[in-house]
């Protein structure tokens, strides 16, 4: 087995790895300028859907709130959830949400569905969104 361990050498294996990235086709980029970035992205990748981060927007929606206003903070929690609760609509993501609350010896009902550990294990387990 060789190793690389000139340079050179390391500079080809980053550029194969970087044109392995560039050979899949994403179908969706999120990023924090939609209409700044879309132009150089559909000339790598045609295909891709470009859409502003959830960061990016929860900080333009809150940027229009009173800073001082008394329910401020209960609104952008409500709206967070809007995009991070999952849709439980189907069979497949109910059973998914029982599964990680038995798991952790909880109540479906008691899962907290922003939390990290939540979201990794739904997205990992092709929940949907």
């Amino acid at each position: 087995m060789s190793h690389c361990h000139s340079q050179r050498c390391k500079n080809v294996k980053h550029e194969n790895d970087y044109v392995s990235i560039l050979s899949q086709q994403p179908r969706i980029a999120y990023v924090d300028d939609p209409r700044g970035m879309e132009a150089s992205l559909k000339t790598v990748w045609p295909d891709i859907g470009v859409y502003l981060d959830l960061y990016h927007a929860l900080d333009r929606i809150a940027a229009h709130l009173h800073e001082d206003h008394s329910l401020r903070q209960l609104f952008m929690a409500d709206v967070r959830a809007c995009f991070l609760v999952p849709f439980l609509d189907g069979t497949h993501e109910r059973k998914l949400v029982d599964e990680y609350a038995k798991s952790r010896s909880t109540r479906s009902q008691d899962v907290d569905f922003t939390s990290p550990h939540f979201m990794k294990y739904f997205s990992s387990k092709n929940g949907m969104w």
